[in-house]
């Protein structure tokens, strides 16, 4: 039996109308346009929040890592193609 996902639009820039898993930060596309260190941060950031539920550094730095994830995206959406 499935489990039933909960599907959220993703945050990259467009809009993006690709809906994702809340598990997920964004669709592949725009997931591939954040740099490595920057999603290594979000993976990171999301293991020390579940190691440490409730401890407000982790998940500020969590939040942190998202939203720069997300600038990124952006910030690649406005960069001319080559």
């Amino acid at each position: 039996m499935s489990r039933a996902q909960t599907l959220r639009r993703c945050p990259g820039p467009g809009p993006c109308q690709q809906r994702v898993p809340a598990r997920l930060l964004g669709c592949r596309p725009h997931w591939r346009t954040v740099s490595p260190p920057a999603s290594s941060r979000v993976w990171s950031t999301w293991r020390a929040r579940q190691r440490r539920p409730g401890d407000p550094q982790a998940m500020l730095a969590h939040q942190h890592a998202i939203r720069d994830a997300i600038g990124e995206m952006h910030r690649a959406a406005q960069e001319p193609r080559r």
